[in-house]
């Protein structure tokens, strides 16, 4: 079953973030997972930086051009409406695949109903938004094609707040069943350093928002299962704390 990555690439305002964009790029193009990487540019800049980067590169031949415009999430689903039969990955520019198993990636394959939403490893392979679950979520993996009643639901950009989260509340609308094997499927986040756009601090229709808790694929459920008991555990530590602080007293 072959893999198709569709993501962006753009020009940062930033040399260093530029840096981290470029390398993610270069090690998704050396994934051996990945048959077709598919990517929307933002302008005619970044198609150049793109065709520079991979130039002379052993897995150019792997790359394609899927347009050049500031994709929103209806272009990247859209796009990826049109590679039938095949498993699509959607995610955002500066996320890599460290690790695809195969027993995983294959439940997608044979259950059309199944996405995966995944939360993603830092740059240095810790997994605090993992171990503290609350709701991000930085790539898509599905057997395309996928309904297209999405794409009209979908028309907002991969950068701002909860951008993923309205995309998974209306899969979970049309019947999708979600899943999040972040465990398995290890995606790594390069954002070291400290920039960001202040657009990307705003969040969009937080009354169109869903998300995916890790979820329990393959062999590795104890994994799932202990970071669940620990969460219940640390939830119900907060809420002794939030209600019965300060009321509790001790006598000699």
């Amino acid at each position: 079953m072959k893999i198709n990555y569709i993501s962006t690439f753009y020009i940062s305002d930033f040399d260093k973030r530029q840096e981290e964009l470029e390398t993610v790029l270069l090690k998704n193009i050396a994934n051996l997972a990945f048959d077709t990487l598919h990517y929307f540019v933002d302008n005619d800049m970044a198609l150049n930086r793109l065709t520079f980067l991979i130039k002379g590169n052993i897995n150019a031949q792997k790359v394609k051009i899927a347009g050049i415009k500031k994709a929103r999430y209806s272009d990247l689903f859209g796009y990826a409406c049109n590679i039938i039969g095949e498993i699509c990955v959607i995610t955002n520019s500066d996320i890599y695949f460290h690790a695809m198993p195969k027993n995983i990636i294959q439940h997608v394959s044979i259950n059309s109903n199944y996405i995966y939403a995944l939360t993603r490893h830092r740059y240095d392979f810790s997994k605090p938004l993992i171990d503290n679950y609350a709701g991000s979520h930085d790539a898509f993996i599905f057997l395309s094609p996928i309904n297209r009643q999405l794409l009209s639901k979908i028309t907002h950009f991969q950068f701002f707040l909860g951008a993923e989260n309205i995309v998974i509340y209306e899969l979970e609308r049309l019947g999708y069943k979600l899943y999040n094997p972040c465990l398995n499927i290890i995606i790594v986040h390069m954002h070291r350093i400290n920039c960001r756009s202040a657009k990307n601090n705003i969040r969009i229709n937080i009354k169109r928002s869903s998300m995916v808790a890790p979820s329990a694929i393959g062999i590795d459920d104890y994994k799932y299962k202990f970071i669940r008991y620990k969460q219940k555990i640390n939830r119900f530590k907060n809420y002794l704390t939030s209600h019965f602080s300060g009321r509790l007293t001790t006598t000699d």
